[in-house]
């Protein structure tokens, strides 16, 4: 998705004309129509906050991210779940293994690097 695209799907989700008043509708917690392609809405913010050309606007996508996910993502496995079955607790080896995989994929072969082009390429790949 382009940066053009995502500014403009996130005009139309909260029915604003700029992408600034769209992210601060978001920030606000203010209504939009649902159901929300919630997905589409995470990417479009995330590639807003990378590739904005103004820091204003980055700023304001990576504050509407963590809103939007705290308000919107749910899941349905239990927190405690992780403390108490620790038999099925990934070890920290998993783990390693999974970001040294991510990390395989950047051009400097490392996490400092990892952007969302890579990390859509892990998802895809």
């Amino acid at each position: 998705m382009k940066l053009q695209d995502a500014e403009a799907y996130v005009r139309q989700v909260t029915r604003r004309t700029s992408t600034k008043d769209a992210l601060a509708w978001l920030g606000e917690e203010r209504a939009v129509p649902r159901p929300i392609d919630l997905p589409n809405l995470l990417a479009s913010l995330l590639i807003i906050e990378d590739q904005a050309l103004t820091a204003d606007i980055r700023g304001l996508a990576g504050r509407v991210i963590r809103q939007v996910c705290r308000a919107e993502v749910v899941s349905e496995l239990d927190p405690s779940q992780e403390l108490l079955a620790l038999d099925e607790v990934l070890r920290p080896a998993h783990y390693r293994a999974a970001l040294d995989a991510l990390a395989a994929r950047t051009a400097t072969r490392t996490l400092a690097s990892v952007t969302l082009v890579v990390h859509h390429a892990t998802l895809v790949g």
